[in-house]
């Protein structure tokens, strides 16, 4: 590894606590994290942005019933049905 890789990783490390936060906040106000290996991930949200698909969507509803939303943020704002 080189100095920067090293040096990102001590960050990310002093960061783990923030993060385990942000996630136990998010799911105490329902909302739910899916990663991009996740089956429940969409699928043609993976089909139509290929390599640009975010790592995490977060929605909040019931997904039993598929009564939900989600979210994603994008560095540059497209059109997208």
């Amino acid at each position: 590894m080189n100095e920067k890789q090293i040096t990102d990783l001590k960050r990310a490390k002093s960061l783990l606590a923030s993060y385990a936060f942000l996630a136990e906040n998010l799911y105490n106000n329902g909302i739910e994290m899916i990663p991009v290996i996740s089956s429940e991930y969409s699928k043609t949200l993976k089909e139509n942005l290929k390599k640009s698909i975010p790592i995490v969507l977060y929605i909040k509803g019931n997904k039993k019933n598929k009564n939900y939303f989600a979210l994603k943020g994008t560095k540059q704002t497209s059109l997208f049905d």
